[in-house]
């Protein structure tokens, strides 16, 4: 208000010096930068375990910056349980950290609870500008963030190259959006397929850019990508729709994920309710040109070499790209675009750390993109921005949770082995239909000892969910033959009425 007199009597007579006034007024009022000692940028599964790790350290002056509007949550749930047909999985049921055990931590835990100080979180703001040298955030709102430590937990994108006709679920929008459009389907009566055998077929190339497709297919829904996204949705939505197709690149399932027995992930993704169609090189998908009917004028059609699928609903699960665009020339990256960390989770620069699908440790090309890579690293992440010394040694596993036709669950969990001539296969079916699929591998590291653990057992939990189950004491880190006598042992005397049926496999 005093500034108010002063530029009207400068207007009078020195209207240079009015021209000044409102600029000056303007920068009198500006917010100032926010002040915070450490800063978490991103808020996906990295996002929520490194705040949940500050917390039960006590390190209070934290902030996390997220561009989606909710808390982090566990980004398994949008491909398994968000899709359910009973009782699916909806915010806040799955925030960080109800996937390890704990409590969800929703909005009111991280603002109401002692853990940080005031306003420790800044959801619906994107970064647009990250400056190292001048330790300073700039969010899409204007609002600009100095931090003394950054944790740089941006996650990856959705790979895409098919634009607005295939979808993708990378966050919880996208979930919601691919159920949407599902559920529009099934009420209108679209086929739901064949329950019986399911359809696997390979496409050949063609002799000339002019010859047939060799391969046709009308489905309801196409899925593009045989990794372990395209698989999970596949199982998911085959629970309420036989006409689920999933259009695989390779010549297998899963190849670069994981190392199992030839065959093994196509049985279970079979079993589970999809046609497998390999060497399906899907290069467009445009809306379907045959108006001859409502539905036809709503359907697609993919094309690729010697191949052609009209589908009502396309979903692109092709990969991922490492979200590190902000940061990428300030700090070294490796070839596909992740950031460099050391054992510390420390990037290049001593004062920003990363985690989860954007970070990647030296000498390691294994393709740490999975959960317990998220949440693991992120919290190593902090013990070092606490002061504290904690170096990262990755789980080499993935695992995956499928769906299957009769209500329950497929399991299939591998480590990433160096051989498979050592390796031993193991299947549990229990009374809900679910099915256990578990690789223990030798390595030319390791020979004789146990590849995969954590994950397999937080699974074989919940498949037996009894007293039988192993415990990760019990597993970790023994030899091979002492796991087989001791699983042997434990279900000795079990009968086949009660369910708990373990058999070997030799692969």
């Amino acid at each position: 208000m005093a500034l108010w007199p002063v530029q009207r009597s400068l207007s009078r007579g020195f209207p240079a010096l009015a021209a000044l006034g409102a600029p000056l007024r303007r920068l009198s009022t500006a917010a100032a930068p926010r002040r915070v000692k450490h800063v978490v940028l991103g808020g996906g599964v990295s996002g929520g375990y490194a705040m949940a790790q500050f917390a039960r350290l006590g390190v209070r002056d934290v902030l996390l910056v997220g561009a989606e509007p909710v808390a982090p949550y566990e980004r398994p749930a949008l491909s398994k349980g968000y899709l359910a047909p009973e009782n699916p999985a909806r915010l806040p049921g799955f925030h960080t950290c109800v996937g390890t055990g704990g409590e969800a931590h929703d909005e009111a835990w991280y603002n109401t609870g002692d853990w940080f100080e005031p306003s420790p979180l800044k959801l619906g703001a994107a970064a647009t500008e990250v400056d190292l040298n001048a330790k300073q955030l700039t969010l899409d709102t204007g609002e600009v963030i100095e931090y003394e430590q950054l944790l740089v937990a941006t996650g990856s994108h959705a790979v895409n190259p098919y634009g607005d006709t295939a979808l993708c679920v990378r966050s919880e929008a996208d979930a919601a959006n691919l159920v949407a459009k599902f559920n529009e389907l099934v009420s209108e009566g679209s086929p739901v397929g064949d329950p019986g055998p399911k359809l696997r077929t390979s496409v050949a190339e063609p002799a000339s850019p002019n010859e047939a497709p060799n391969v046709s297919i009308d489905t309801t829904v196409a899925i593009i990508g045989g990794g372990l996204l395209g698989v999970e949705l596949a199982g998911a939505l085959s629970v309420r729709c036989d006409d689920i197709t999933l259009l695989c690149r390779g010549e297998a399932l899963l190849e670069g994920v994981v190392q199992v027995p030839p065959g093994a992930a196509e049985d279970l993704n079979t079993a589970a309710g999809a046609d497998l169609v390999f060497n399906a090189a899907i290069d467009t998908v445009q809306p379907n040109l045959c108006h001859d009917s409502p539905r036809a004028a709503r359907r697609y059609r993919l094309t690729g070499a010697g191949i052609s699928v009209t589908a009502d609903l396309v979903v692109a699960a092709v990969g991922a790209s490492p979200a590190s665009e902000l940061v990428a020339s300030q700090l070294e990256l490796t070839p596909t675009g992740r950031i460099l960390t050391d054992a510390r989770c420390r990037t290049s620069d001593p004062s920003v750390f990363a985690a989860g699908d954007v970070a990647a440790l030296p000498d390691c090309d294994l393709p740490l993109v999975n959960v317990t890579h998220a949440r693991n690293s992120a919290e190593i992440a902090v013990h070092n921005m606490a002061g504290m010394t904690s170096s990262y040694e990755p789980v080499l596993h993935a695992y995956s949770r499928i769906s299957n036709r009769n209500g329950g669950y497929n399991w299939m969990t591998s480590g990433f082995a160096v051989h498979l001539e050592n390796t031993v296969q193991f299947r549990c079916v229990d009374g809900n239909n679910s099915e256990l699929l578990a690789f223990w591998t030798g390595t030319a590291d390791f020979p004789g000892e146990i590849v995969i653990h954590g994950a397999f057992i937080g699974a074989q939990r919940v498949v037996l969910n009894g007293t039988h189950g192993l415990t990760l004491q019990e597993m970790l880190f023994k030899p091979l033959h002492e796991v087989e006598t001791l699983i042997q042992s434990r279900f000795e005397g079990d009968s086949e009425e009660e369910c708990r049926v373990w058999k070997r496999v030799d692969p």
